[in-house]
C-alpha cells in the first residue's frame, strides 16, 4: 500500500512536468503541490491522528525525515519550504480567478527539481 503513495507522487509529478512544458501553470502547480503530498504520505507512513491533514502532514514529514535521516537535512528544509509555498499556489490555482505569474513558473522549475532529488534518494 504505502509503495502506491509512491507511485502517486511519481505520476503526479510527471504530470507537473508536462503541465509546465505546455505552460499550464495552474494546472502545473495543482498537480505538483499533491505530489509532493502524496511524497510525505510515503514517507510518513501511518497518518498522524488517523487522517491526513494538508498542513500538518508537513510537520509530520519534517519530524519523521529528520529522525531517520532519510535525506540531506538541506533537502529536507527545501521539501517544506516548497510545499508550504505550493500550498498557496494551489489555492490561487484551484479556488480564484487569478492566474499564476511567470516567477510562479519559475518557482514550480524549482520545486519539480527538489521532488525529483528527494524521490532519486527513495531509490
Amino acid at each position: 500500500m504505502k509503495e502506491n503513495l509512491k507511485r502517486k507522487a511519481i505520476e503526479r509529478l510527471e504530470i507537473a512536468k508536462w503541465c509546465i512544458k505546455k505552460d499550464f501553470i495552474s494546472a502545473c502547480a495543482s498537480n505538483l503541490y499533491f505530489a509532493y503530498f502524496n511524497f510525505f504520505q510515503y514517507v510518513v507512513g501511518e497518518p498522524p491522528r488517523r487522517r491526513w491533514q494538508h498542513i500538518g502532514i508537513a510537520k509530520a514529514f519534517v519530524h519523521k525525515a529528520y529522525r531517520e535521516s532519510a535525506v540531506p537535512v538541506e533537502l529536507i528544509n527545501s521539501l517544506k519550504e516548497a510545499y508550504t509555498l505550493l500550498y498557496s499556489m494551489r489555492i490561487t490555482s484551484d479556488y480564484s480567478d487569478e492566474l499564476l505569474s511567470e516567477e510562479s513558473k519559475r518557482d514550480l522549475k524549482n520545486y519539480i527539481s527538489i521532488l525529483e532529488e528527494a524521490l532519486s534518494y527513495e531509490g
